[in-house]
C-alpha cells in the first residue's frame, strides 16, 4: 500500500506483527498543499474573471500573508492528518534536503497579526457584528472549492473555514468532483479560492516546476496563461527559472532556486498548508525492498526484488 490514508496509520502501525507485513517511514513527503486566490485576468489584461471588488483583496499581498497568518497549521496537522503531517511554508517541504530553504518566511498561527495586517488595508468590521468590511463598505466573504471525495482536503477546508471565521472572514466551502474543480480552474476560471496540491516532479529539482512557475505556465494557478509577467516579483521569477534550466552548477542553482522560494513566501500566490508524511506498507515476503519518497515508491528498483522462501 503506498501512503496509507492518515486516519489508518495507527491500526497499521500495531498491526504489523500480526499481519505479516512493515509500515515503512518515508519521511516527510516532497508533495504539498496550498489555498490559492483568483487572480486571473481576461485576454485584455486588465478585466479580472473573479468579482472586481473581490480582485481588489486578493490582489493585495498583505490580504494573502494576512490569511496565512489566520491558519493554524498545527492543528490542521493534528485534526485533518490525524498528526500524521508537519507545517510547510513553501513549494519545497523539508522532505527535499538538495532543495528546501530553511529560510524562506514563516506564516505562523498569529489571528492577532493578522487582523492588524488586514486593518492597515482598510478591513475592519465596520458594522460591529463580527464579519469585516473593506474600505468601500463590501462584507469579506468567499467562497473556497475543493474535490469531494478527499477526506483531508475536506477536513482542511472546513478548519480553513473556521479559522478564518476567527478573523471576521466569511467561507464558504464548496465541494466538487474532480472533473468539474479542474474545469473550473483552467477553462471557466470561476472560483474565488481553491484548496489543492501539487506532486513532485521525478527527478524532485526546481526545473521541473515550469509550468508552475513561469508566468506562462499552465499550472501557474493563481494567473494562468499570462503572456507576459503581471508583476515585478513574476518577471523576475521567470528569469530565474530561465536560468534553472541553463545552469548545471548545483551551488548556483541552489541559491538561484532559494531566490525564488523567497520571493514566493513574501508574495504568497500559494498559501501552503501541512504536507503529511509518507508511508509505505508492504508484505514481509519480499527481499530487497528499498522504499523511497520518489515515484515508483516500492518498484523503482523492481529488478532487485525477489520473493522470499518460505
Amino acid at each position: 500500500m503506498d501512503n496509507p490514508r492518515p486516519g489508518d496509520f495507527t491500526r497499521l502501525e500495531k498491526g504489523q506483527q500480526g499481519g505479516n507485513y512493515k509500515l515503512y517511514d518515508l519521511g516527510v513527503s516532497l508533495n504539498t498543499n496550498f489555498l490559492c486566490f483568483n487572480q486571473n485576468l481576461r485576454k485584455d489584461l486588465k478585466t479580472p474573471y473573479v468579482d472586481a471588488v473581490k480582485y481588489r483583496w486578493f490582489s493585495t499581498p498583505n490580504f494573502r500573508r494576512a490569511m496565512a497568518l489566520a491558519l493554524d497549521q498545527s492543528k490542521m496537522g493534528r485534526l485533518a492528518f490525524q498528526g500524521q503531517a508537519v507545517p510547510n511554508w513553501g513549494p519545497t517541504t523539508r522532505g527535499n534536503r538538495l532543495w528546501f530553504d530553511s529560510q524562506v518566511k514563516q506564516y505562523g498561527y498569529d489571528p492577532g497579526r493578522a487582523r492588524a495586517l488586514l486593518a492597515g488595508e482598510g478591513f475592519i468590521d465596520r458594522n460591529h457584528d463580527g464579519w469585516l468590511e473593506d474600505a468601500r463598505g463590501n462584507r469579506v466573504q468567499f467562497s473556497l472549492i475543493t474535490n469531494t471525495g478527499n477526506t483531508v482536503r475536506e477536513a482542511m477546508a472546513n478548519l480553513v473555514k473556521n479559522d478564518l471565521k476567527k478573523i471576521g472572514v466569511d467561507v464558504t466551502v464548496t465541494l466538487l468532483d474532480f472533473g468539474q474543480l479542474m474545469n473550473r480552474l483552467r477553462e471557466t476560471r470561476d472560483f474565488d479560492c481553491v484548496l489543492l496540491g501539487f506532486q513532485s516532479g521525478v527527478p524532485a529539482d526546481p526545473a521541473m516546476g515550469q509550468n508552475v512557475w513561469r508566468s506562462t505556465g499552465k499550472y501557474h494557478q493563481w494567473c494562468l496563461d499570462m503572456p507576459r509577467p503581471a508583476t515585478p516579483w513574476e518577471a523576475e521569477i521567470d528569469s530565474l527559472m530561465d536560468q534553472l534550466v541553463r545552469i548545471d552548477d548545483y551551488a548556483r542553482r541552489k541559491r538561484m532556486w532559494d531566490r525564488v522560494q523567497e520571493i514566493v513566501t513574501d508574495q504568497v500566490p500559494f498559501i501552503y498548508l501541512p504536507t503529511q508524511k509518507a508511508y509505505v506498507v508492504a508484505r514481509n515476503s519480499f527481499g530487497n525492498l528499498r522504499p523511497t519518497l520518489l515515484p515508483h515508491r516500492v518498484l523503482w528498483n523492481s529488478e532487485q526484488i525477489y520473493v522470499l522462501k518460505r
